[in-house]
């Protein structure tokens, strides 16, 4: 029973981890989550990103229950990142944010670089080169977005 209990508490303290980083995340680049990209804009920046840093370009799925055309997504969230023994794949909706685009590509580059999973310290590292590599993208003017 105490084994169960630890366990839990574990998962609790990882999931709030990880809403901390995108409170953080949010906040630190709120820009980016204005930006909505389509799919031939997520395949070309996607590709700018892996030969700016080197490595494979993962594959792109796209999902309508995924980013900001999803119902349930308030700022174009709802992206994921699966490393498979084929390749990586990232998860997006066929309309998605450049924020959620580019911390997707985060967990492909802490996966490339450093075989590491989830939101720790590696993570963040190559979460702010990526930021700092996109910031080119950003419209100069960007419109405030309306909202339904």
């Amino acid at each position: 029973m105490k084994e169960k209990v630890n366990c839990s508490l574990k998962m609790k303290e990882e999931k709030m981890a990880c809403l901390q980083v995108y409170a953080w995340e949010s906040q630190k680049w709120p820009r980016f989550l204005k930006v909505k990209l389509d799919v031939g804009q997520q395949k070309g920046l996607l590709f700018k990103l892996a030969r700016h840093f080197k490595v494979n370009e993962p594959m792109l799925s796209y999902s309508h229950k995924r980013g900001a055309n999803a119902k349930h997504s308030e700022n174009g969230g709802a992206g994921s990142y699966e490393h498979r023994a084929w390749g990586s794949v990232i998860r997006l909706g066929s309309i998605t944010t450049l924020g959620t685009l580019c911390h997707e590509f985060a967990h492909h580059l802490n996966w490339s670089r450093w075989r590491k999973g989830g939101h720790g310290r590696t993570f963040k590292r190559e979460l702010k080169r990526t930021y700092t590599f996109a910031k080119r993208y950003l419209p100069s003017t960007l419109e405030p977005v309306a909202t339904e």
